[in-house]
C-alpha cells in the first residue's frame, strides 16, 4: 500500500509537469526575494539586561563598604527572578553592584525589581549611606 502512495505522488508529478515547474519557480523566486530583503548582521550587538547600583557611604573603608553595603544588596538581588549574575566592586566610600539578567527580562522590569529589592534591604544597610542610584 505504501508503494502505491509513493507511485501516486510520482505519477501526479509526471502527469502535471507545468504545475511542477511553476511551483519550483515560485519557491526559487521566493527564496531569492527573501535573501535580498532579509536583514542580517554579521556582528549583532548582543547585551544582556544589566542594572548597576551605585551606593556611597561617606567615610567608610573599602572593607566596610563590601561587608555592610555590597553583600546585603548582593544577597537580596540574587533572590530576584531571572538573575544570571550579581557582582560588585567596593572601594573607599563607594560600592558598585552589577546585576545581570537573562535575555528574556525587560530592562524596565529588571530596574523595577532591583528598586524593590533595595527598598527591602534598606533596613539592613548602615544609616549614613546616601540614597542608592540605579542605572
Amino acid at each position: 500500500m505504501e508503494d502505491v502512495r509513493k507511485n501516486a505522488f510520482v505519477d501526479f508529478i509526471f502527469k502535471n509537469p507545468h504545475l511542477t515547474i511553476v511551483l519550483s519557480l515560485l519557491a526559487f523566486t521566493m527564496g531569492v526575494y527573501s535573501s535580498f530583503t532579509l536583514k542580517t548582521d554579521l556582528f549583532p550587538e548582543v547585551q544582556r539586561p544589566t542594572i548597576a547600583v551605585l551606593v556611597m557611604e561617606p567615610g567608610a573603608s573599602a572593607k566596610d563598604v563590601a561587608q555592610f553595603v555590597a553583600r546585603p544588596i548582593e544577597r537580596q538581588c540574587n533572590a530576584l527572578s531571572e538573575v544570571r549574575r550579581v557582582s560588585s566592586v567596593s572601594k573607599d566610600e563607594l560600592a558598585v553592584i552589577n546585576i545581570e539578567f537573562h535575555y528574556g527580562k525587560k530592562l524596565e522590569d529588571a530596574a523595577t525589581d532591583v528598586i524593590t529589592a533595595l527598598e527591602k534591604v534598606q533596613a539592613q544597610l548602615p544609616k549614613d549611606i546616601l540614597p542608592p542610584q540605579v542605572f
